[in-house]
């Protein structure tokens, strides 16, 4: 066979020439077609001497030629010998010298046969078992035939020497125990017996004589448990409570270092962004302030927002006349102070808020004894008012009740005191002909926080008029005798002021 021209391009590559361009073809040269021709002709030659005839149909004819030529004919050989492969002779393998030829399976179990591992065991029928002897597996004929037998019984005999002064052999009888012997720098020890006749069942059986039984075992856990509760009663549980902590101990120890000594104030622990007790009654329990007298409030941490209730102080209530020859007449009823009803109100904390309560208004007093011509009574005086400067709060007093007059008419005594704005005043005081023994004075106006005052019992049993009752509230005017002098009207109440946060 020839060798290939190079195609005369330059990348050694044929190509289609381009007549739009001017772009010649590849020249074929006749040299590289003869090459060609060779080397086609070289594989044709291949094919004919594999005794095949040549079909243009078939693409395989090739390699059924190169296989013919490397097996030895169209079919894989099967054999090592059909590959050319030596194998050993069995002589070679039982003798296990050779390190050239193949072993097949039947060379490999000849082999082990003769070193006693294969399927039967070499037979020891006389002689000793103190003897070092070729590693492997014997039947012993221990009938009074072999001496060194542990016991005289057949069976089957493993030795394993790594010279012959060290090793070892484990025998074991037909259906019996087992036992080793050791041969210690050239000195055979005593067999020791490994495994009794039989199953063996328990530690003893195996010459264990240290061992913990099951039953010890069973002892161990119940007294390990003793009365622990069901779900601290195995190590996982025990583990997971702990947190599955191998260090749970330093972990503990480290958390308690970082705690502090025991005290009795936040300051004592060091917190400083706390509140005290005081503090926290102050904000969350002690929600409600109450002023009946002018005082301070200062607005606790935190709040922002109050709710104001409170009023102005009620007025006094009028004083009965002195009646005359012909009328009696009643003083009237003082009024309410104005109020406030939780009315909500900005404010910082730690701002002081000023308290000013109103005072109540003083009842008038009556007119005094004047025969015949009667004398009038006096008014009541006007309620103070309730004030906070800061938050713009002002809560005018009740005014006083009218006095009692000489010149009333029957059913139209003293006029009554006028309420606090948006506060209904007190009621008028009756009058009328003094053939009649007494007229009741009017009543004190209500506030949000009670009753006004009245008029009780007659004046020659002690009675008087009422002070109001509620703070804010009205006095009751003083009511008319029949022969004495007037009565004195009643006082109203002071105002009051409730702060919520």
């Amino acid at each position: 066979m020839q060798d290939l021209k190079p195609i005369n391009s330059p990348d050694s590559l044929f190509h289609d020439g381009n007549p739009a361009t001017g772009e010649l073809g590849t020249i074929v040269a006749a040299d590289w077609l003869n090459g060609v021709q060779s080397a086609a002709q070289e594989l044709l030659t291949v094919i004919k001497n594999s005794g095949q005839t040549l079909d243009s149909r078939r693409q395989d004819q090739l390699l059924q030629a190169i296989q013919s030529i490397a097996w030895g004919g169209n079919s894989k050989p099967t054999t090592l010998t059909g590959y050319g492969i030596a194998v050993a002779s069995q002589a070679e393998a039982e003798a296990g010298t050779d390190n050239v030829k193949a072993m097949t399976p039947l060379r490999v179990e000849q082999a082990l046969n003769a070193a006693g591992l294969s399927g039967y065991a070499k037979n020891i029928a006389s002689g000793s078992l103190q003897t070092v002897r070729p590693n492997g597996l014997y039947h012993v004929d221990a009938f009074g035939q072999v001496s060194g037998a542990p016991e005289k019984n057949n069976g089957m005999l493993l030795t394993n020497f790594l010279s012959d002064k060290w090793g070892s052999q484990v025998y074991w009888m037909w259906g019996g125990a087992t036992y080793e012997q050791r041969l210690q720098d050239g000195n055979w020890q005593p067999w020791i017996k490994l495994l009794k006749t039989g199953q063996q069942s328990t530690l003893a059986d195996y010459g264990i004589t240290d061992g913990a039984s099951k039953t010890d075992l069973q002892k161990a856990v119940n007294d390990l448990v003793a009365g622990a509760p069901g779900a601290l009663n195995t190590l996982q549980e025990l583990a997971a409570a702990l947190g599955n902590d191998q260090n749970f101990a330093a972990t503990i120890t480290n958390q308690l270092a970082g705690k502090a000594s025991k005290a009795t104030t936040l300051a004592g622990y060091g917190i400083g962004d706390a509140q005290t007790k005081t503090q926290s009654d102050a904000r969350y329990f002690q929600r409600i302030a109450r002023f009946t007298s002018n005082g301070q409030f200062t607005v606790p941490d935190g709040v922002t927002r109050i709710y104001v209730s409170g009023c102005g102080g009620g007025g006094g209530g009028g004083g009965s006349g002195a009646s005359s020859a012909s009328v009696m007449a009643a003083g009237g009823g003082g009024g309410a102070g104005n109020n406030v009803m939780r009315q909500d109100y900005p404010v910082r904390p730690g701002q002081v808020l000023n308290i000013v309560i109103g005072g109540a208004g003083s009842g008038g007093l009556g007119g005094p004894k004047n025969g015949a011509t009667g004398s009038a009574g006096i008014s009541g005086t006007n309620g103070g008012t309730t004030a906070i400067a800061e938050i713009g709060l002002n809560l005018p007093g009740g005014t006083g009740g009218g006095a009692g007059n000489t010149n009333g008419t029957w059913g139209n005594g003293a006029s009554p005191g006028n309420g606090g704005p948006g506060m209904a005043p007190g009621t008028t005081g009756w009058s009328g002909p003094t053939t009649n023994m007494c007229y009741p004075g009017g009543l004190g106006g209500n506030s949000p926080f009670g009753g006004g005052g009245g008029t009780g019992w007659w004046y020659w049993a002690g009675g008087v008029s009422q002070n109001g009752s509620g703070f804010g509230s009205g006095g009751g005017g003083g009511f008319a005798g029949s022969d004495g002098g007037g009565i004195a009207g009643a006082n109203g109440a002071p105002g009051v002021i409730f702060i919520e946060w």
